[in-house]
């Protein structure tokens, strides 16, 4: 309210209904029967302040400074994720002439003054969110530098009785390091076996992302190593030849294909051969990655695709979906769930604001990123430790556990955002109700589901929705879901690229200047 508040801004309430299953409709203040809460824009004044959910949006009035810090309260009103919390807001806006009121708790202050509070069902926060501007993600409103508006709103729908109650994964975190490789026992500016005494000395796991065009050649006391560390550290792959944009200027699909599996095929050859195992997760390279190549990987059996999101959302691009960023993993082009990464040297803000939206928190950086040694991850591994229990994971098992689950009765739905997931099935369902949100990226015919290894039939939704629905047997403990492609291609059976000197000339140069790198800081200081 008012009816023109909806009206306004119906890109950002679309975004939130389709984030949170509500429904908006637009009132005025002088009716909200049959609500189940209401949101007051100004100048509404809601006449009547009973048990209905109410969020008061004060409007904009600028706190002492352009830029100051938001000081979250430490009450059970709040999410635990931010209890404590100091965050810089560059839009600051307080409620202005306001003190706390009898049984007023305050949720955040800036400067000194409220900026949002809650006594009962009400709650009132300074600001009002702005209309989300073509192609704009919902994400880019609960960011570093740009929260507070936006992020009172999606934690006053969570608290709502009917919004839909789904278990999120836990916190999960993975520091990434890009281009290493196991040559040897260290890589430039990276010893593995002190990373792996690091991690485990200050509770995190490493994954390294390494070109599979590297292996090729491999220290087995390396590879032994990452084998007897395996809290501490992992495999990923990242790109194949790791030539310039290789994963973007791949728009033929055969060619597409062709780079994916011979990938697979050089990491298959190595985990055979030095008993380790490599996530099936894709580093992207610079960041890029065209949709043919993810339609390819899904098709021969990649699990997901982590890149670091544009910062742009031109309308053209599917990069500006509304959820883009905002859910644990995007379904992106073919159907392959695309994770969320951002660099060490990304605002540690953004770390608690991500952990509130439930998002993995994958960080990456390179060997250079640690010149003056380890302890240079610090401060992003203490960040993200003091938001609470922290599960530090592999790629492969951040990607599995990216799936959503609610109980209602005898029946348990979930929703996939992983490609393969054990699913835990408490005493009493009956059946599970299993939702695929992939049809934006892939058509239904393309899409198969499997449940403990057998293809079962997918149902489809008027909304462009698929699930299935699945009997269970009594005691079934845990359901192995998986998503596949009706297209899956073996990458054993897929013809490699044609032989050329060029990547092996490049990595050689490239790898010769990182390996030379701690010697060169050395006499340079």
């Amino acid at each position: 309210m008012p009816a023109q508040a909806l009206a306004s801004r119906a890109r950002l309430f679309s975004a939130l209904e389709r984030a949170h299953g509500v429904r908006f409709v637009a009132t005025e203040p002088d009716s909200m029967e049959d609500l189940d809460a209401a949101i007051a824009f100004p100048p509404a004044q809601p006449a009547s302040r009973g048990p209905l959910p109410l969020l008061i949006y004060s409007g904009r009035h600028p706190g002492p400074e352009q830029t100051a810090t938001v000081v979250f309260g430490d009450g059970d009103g709040l999410d635990g994720r931010l209890r404590g919390q100091r965050l810089a807001e560059r839009q600051t806006s307080v409620l202005t002439g306001r003190t706390l009121a009898a049984g007023e708790q305050l949720l955040a202050s800036c400067g000194g003054s409220p900026a949002w509070v809650r006594q009962g069902p009400l709650q009132e926060v300074a600001g009002a969110p702005d209309e989300l501007e073509p192609g704009e993600p919902l994400r880019s409103r609960v960011r570093a530098g740009r929260f507070l508006e936006v992020l009172a709103l999606v934690h006053f729908l969570r608290q709502l009785p009917s919004v839909q109650p789904w278990d999120q994964p836990p916190l999960r975190a993975s520091l990434v390091f890009d281009d290493p490789n196991l040559r040897s026992r260290v890589y430039g500016h990276i010893d593995y076996q002190e990373l792996a005494v690091h991690a485990r000395r200050h509770g995190y796991h490493a994954a390294v992302a390494s070109i599979p065009l590297d292996y090729r050649s491999i220290d087995p006391g390396a590879a032994a190593l990452f084998r007897e560390n395996p809290a501490q550290l992992s495999l990923a792959i990242h790109g194949n030849n790791h030539e310039r944009m290789e994963l973007l200027r791949t728009g033929d699909y055969e060619a597409a294909r062709s780079l994916g599996a011979q990938a697979l095929r050089r990491t298959a050859r190595i985990e055979s051969r030095f008993g380790l195992q490599v996530s099936r997760v894709m580093c992207a390279p610079h960041e890029v990655c065209s949709d043919v190549m993810m339609r390819a990987m899904f098709r021969l059996g990649f699990e997901a695709l982590t890149i670091e999101p544009l910062l742009s959302y031109p309308p053209e691009q599917s990069w500006g979906a509304g959820l883009d960023g905002f859910e644990c993993a995007r379904i992106g082009g073919g159907g392959l769930p695309v994770i969320p990464r951002y660099p060490l040297s990304a605002d540690l803000d953004d770390l608690t604001l991500r952990a509130f939206l439930n998002l993995p928190l994958v960080v990456y950086g390179h060997h250079a990123d640690v010149k003056d040694g380890l302890d240079a991850v610090l401060p992003v591994v203490d960040r993200i430790n003091g938001l609470g229990r922290v599960s530090w994971l592999s790629l492969s098992r951040i990607a599995r556990s990216s799936h959503l689950a609610w109980r209602k009765g005898s029946q348990l739905r979930v929703r996939m955002h992983s490609l393969l997931a054990q699913v835990p099935v408490p005493d009493g369902v009956e059946r599970l109700l299993v939702e695929l949100p992939h049809l934006g990226s892939v058509p239904a015919d393309e899409l198969e589901l499997r449940f403990d290894g057998r293809a079962v039939p997918i149902e489809m939704g008027g909304d462009r929705s698929a699930h299935a629905v699945l009997p269970l047997a009594t005691g079934a403990g845990t359901a192995r879901l998986e998503v596949a492609s009706a297209g899956a291609e073996r990458y054993q059976d897929v013809a490699p690229p044609a032989r050329r000197i060029w990547p092996v000339l490049r990595r050689a140069t490239t790898e010769a200047r990182d390996r030379v790198a701690p010697l060169r800081h050395r006499i340079t200081g």
